[in-house]
Formats: C-alpha cells, structure tokens, sequence
C-alpha cells in the first residue's frame, strides 16, 4: 500500500515491513520510521493532539511525528522505530533476567527513567492514563525504556483513549497525575518483585477488582506471594515506603528518587523433602547458575563467572544473552550474544562469530535468527556456522527456547525448531505473545490480551494439534520440562506441580502440592529425570510413590 507521509511525501508499505496488529490499528516499519495506521481512520489522531504532543522530550517517548494520508484523509501518523524493541513484561521474571544478564543496577536505571519520564510528560500538562507493562519497550540492550502507544495520552482538549484494567485506579474518578503515578507504581513494582501489587492469594478476596478496592496489596501481611518472587526488601527503603502508602493507603503524591537495590539471593531457607518429594543436592556452583542444561549424560552450567562442565570449573563465563547446546559428540557448547554478535565456546573459544538478532539455547540446539532467516548454530571443525531452518517476517517475529512465534497481518504462525515445521495456529490470533517454549511436540505461550496474562498449552503430532488455555495467570513465566517417558512437569504461580502427557489427546493430569516447592526451582532434565536449578544449587527431585 502506499501512503503520503506529510511532509516527506509516499511510503510504500509492504508485507516485510509488518510489525505488529492491535485492537486499533497496524504497525509497519521501515528505514528507521515506524508507520501505524488506524483500522478505522475516523478513530485517527487529530492534527491538533499531534501538535500538543510535540511538545515532549522524544528521548524515552515515542510520539507521533507525521500524519499520514490516504486520498485526503487522515489514516495513521509516523513516528521514531524502535528497534528489536520488546514489552517491559518480560523483565518481571527471574528466569529471562537470569538468561539475559540484566543486573539489578538496570532495573534501577529503567525504573529511575521512567520516573523521569513521566514527570516531564506532567510538566508538559501531558497524562500518561494507560501505563502499562506492553506499551513500555526495551531495546535489546534492556537499558532505556520507550513509551509507545503516546497517541492514546491525555492533553488539554484531547481525553485519553485507553486504559487498561490491571493499572487503572479504582478510588479515583478522573485522571490526573496521582493516577499516573499510581499506574507507574504497579508497573515498576514488577520489575523489583515479579508480580502484581494485587496478585498473590488473599484468603477472602479472590478478584483483582475486590483486593484494589480493599487496599489488599502484597502488603498485607495475609496475601501468599509465589515463592520465587524476591521479597519486598529488596526494594530501596524510600521507594518501599512509597509503595506501601500508595496500594495500602491510597497516597498519590510522586514517588521519591530511585536509588540502588540489594541484590537478591533466592536461597532463603534449606530445601528438604516433603510429604511427596524426595530433593538431593546434585552440586553447588560458585555463584547463581544463570543458565543449565544436561545431554548424553554430561551437565553444563553458566553461572556469571563461570562455565561448568560436570562438577569442573573450565573457563570464565561470558558476556551477554546466553545459549547452551550440545555438539554430534556430546560437547557442550556455550554461545552468547552481546552486541549483534555471537560467540561460542566448546572445549575453548570457537573461532569466527555470526552476525545475529536474537539467540536462544533448548534441548541441546542452539537457534538464532539473522534477519529474515531462523538458523541453527553449529560447530563444525573449529569453526561456528550457520544452517538456514526457516524464514520469517523479521519485524513479527519473535525467537523463544524450541520456537518462532510471528503473526503475518493479525494471523498467528509458529516455526517449531530444531525442524523448522511452520504451522498456522488460529488460536494465538489476537495475543500479544510474552514468552513461548516448545520441546518434544507440547508448546506452551503466555500471551497478554486485554490487560490479563494467560497461558496456552498446545500439543503436536504429524495430524494436527490440541489445545488447552488457562484464562488468567499471574506471572508472564514459562518454567517446565519434559521428562523423557513423555510427561511435562511444570511448575505453577501457586508453587504446585502440574504433570500431564505430552501426547495430543491424552489425559491424565496429576498435580502435587508439596512444602518443598515453596522456593525459586527452574526445572530441567538430566539422565532422564527430573532437576532443578536453585540459586547456585542443582538439585535431584523425585516423586514419591
């Protein structure tokens, strides 16, 4: 399609340029300009509320720049694009921060940016109203975040146009900066704590709606976090304080300055069996393991000084997004990616470096995706290369551990990797996919859609696929594994395990509930059974019975 852009004159806008589909419009981006056009142009922004934008500091707000006309009319605006930018959500989880290498000092400087952000937006009379955990971006260094979706801001003459249920503030009646900062609480109190203020069990309030008006917050001393979040204390005390006043006690004023954090050590009491898990300490690291996987009965693990292979220590830890595989002779291999650029270790550095985008490591492959290209990483001789597994909309696309999730114009497909088998999954339309894990056949997404996080739990043969949704959870986290008798072991945001076949149309669930799941456990598999990482703690568990 072609369109003017004011002032620039046309755009043609192809299928390779497709981002992204919302409720009220599509995203296309090229040459470093981002493009939305309105699904309905009588709902486009008015010239006026552009201008009235235009007084705001570009730096962390993206912010429409140009209209764009079709024959006369205006049907979308242009704006700044930014690159292999991705939803704040992510970040709430220890298990991407870990993968990833964000340090707290980066949660800090995120939180302390948005602050910012949102003051200088006040002090331009500009409302934020719809702060939320999607229209916040990080770029792929995680270091500055990017507030999106300006064109929905209130200015004067123009009210806001979306607000989303998770951060809107029940005990006010119009939008003003207290109900800003109290959307900027909820968001950023997830980045210290993993979980919303109002999620958690309370023992008589069970909706989102009952705890907000009740003032029930993690605060209180009778709602149950899940146990792999990071207690309270790990937020500077001024900001803590803050908090508490603002979701127990209704206080709106701005939040004070953000300081530095304390570094959390998850391990906060001796892990020991319960009624119906038997736990044995495999090995203890030098340092939280940031990244573990097990084949042809060799371990390896990344912890942030070191490569461990089996119970030795062999070389220092790299830098950056991390990947673990497994070479035809049963070598682990270490890759990580840090500035566009992916490195490899195999019994010492691997020699050469491929240009990337994203990197993941699962089941013993590592996959990448290089433009429009999804590769699989592989040692040969002494050299790292690239085989081409399949190709995807660069833009749409996202890489996660064992798949590619893209959405080509609204319609959701999945590469499934290490095969590369691409097939349309209706059942993802319309999701704003956070974190995706496919392993032998079972594919499980955490998706966002108005407001909520639910998870989608898809099983594959050659006929076909099932499919079983569970309609809201609390964390956008995915943490399982699958066993090699062909049962999936996840752990669930109440700190249950759920246990069912991966076979499509299969039944069968079990589900245990044990003292001994009440810490942070990422589950793995090694010789055939079920383990799990535990700050710098592996761990053998077992079923009893």
């Amino acid at each position: 399609m072609i369109v003017e852009e004011v002032g620039r004159g046309p755009v043609t806008l192809e299928t390779e340029h497709f981002v992204a589909q919302g409720g009220e419009g599509s995203v296309y981006a090229r040459d470093g300009v981002a493009y939305k056009l309105y699904h309905d142009p009588t709902r486009a922004l008015p010239e006026g509320k552009l201008h009235a934008l235009g007084v705001l500091d570009p730096t962390h707000i993206v912010r429409p720049e140009r209209l764009l006309v079709k024959d006369g009319a205006v049907v979308g605006y242009a704006m700044r694009f930014v690159a292999d930018g991705r939803p704040l959500a992510p970040l709430f989880t220890p298990a991407f921060r870990r993968r990833n290498g964000i340090e707290t000092a980066t949660i800090v400087r995120l939180v302390a940016a948005m602050r910012a952000t949102v003051a200088h937006a006040h002090a331009h009379a500009a409302l934020v109203v719809d702060l939320n955990e999607l229209n916040t971006l990080v770029g792929a260094d995680f270091a500055e975040p990017f507030f999106i979706d300006v064109d929905s801001w209130q200015v004067p003459g123009y009210p806001a146009t979306a607000l989303l249920d998770p951060v809107r503030d029940r005990h006010a009646a119009t939008f003003c900066p207290g109900t800003d900062w109290f959307s900027w609480a909820v968001v950023t109190f997830q980045l210290w704590v993993g979980v919303h203020p109002y999620k958690g069990k309370h023992p008589t309030l069970g909706t989102l709606d009952a705890r907000m008006l009740a003032d029930a917050s993690v605060f209180d001393p009778a709602v149950k976090v899940p146990a792999a979040c990071p207690p309270v204390e790990v937020i500077p005390a001024p900001l803590r304080a803050w908090y508490q006043a603002v979701f127990q006690a209704r206080h709106r004023d701005p939040p004070p300055p953000v300081g530095g954090a304390s570094a959390w050590v998850p391990v906060t009491r001796p892990l020991s069996a319960g009624e119906h898990l038997r736990v044995a300490v495999m090995q203890t690291y030098d340092g939280q393991v940031r990244a573990f996987a097990a084949r042809f009965g060799v371990r390896v693990a990344v912890t942030a000084r070191s490569i461990w292979v089996d119970a030795h220590r062999v070389a220092p830890a790299p830098v950056g997004c991390l990947g673990l595989a497994f070479d035809p002779r049963g070598r682990p291999v270490v890759a990580a990616l840090l500035d566009g650029q992916v490195t490899a270790w195999c019994e010492g550095p691997v020699r050469g470096a491929v240009a990337a985008d994203a990197l993941v490591g699962h089941a013993g492959h590592l996959h990448a995706r290089i433009g429009d290209r999804v590769v699989e990483l592989q040692i040969r001789g002494s050299a790292l290369v690239s085989r081409t597994v399949a190709r995807v909309l660069p833009r749409a696309s996202a890489l996660f551990p064992g798949v590619v999730v893209q959405h080509l114009l609204g319609a959701a497909w999945v590469t499934l990797l290490p095969a590369g088998r691409q097939v349309r999954v209706p059942a993802l339309d319309g999701w704003r996919v956070l974190d995706a894990c496919h392993t032998a056949g079972v594919l499980t997404v955490v998706g966002a859609r108005g407001g909520r996080y639910a998870r989608l739990t898809l099983r594959f043969d050659a006929a076909g696929h099932d499919l079983s949704l569970d309609p809201e959870v609390d964390r956008p986290q995915i943490n399982l594994t699958v066993l090699d008798r062909g049962v999936v072991v996840r752990l669930e945001d109440d700190d249950a395990l759920s246990l069912f076949p991966t076979a499509r149309g299969a039944t069968g669930a079990r589900r245990v509930i044990d003292d001994a799941l009440g810490a942070d456990l990422e589950l793995h598999t090694c010789d055939g059974g079920l383990v799990a990482v535990r700050g710098d703690t592996l761990l053998r568990l077992s079923l009893a019975g």
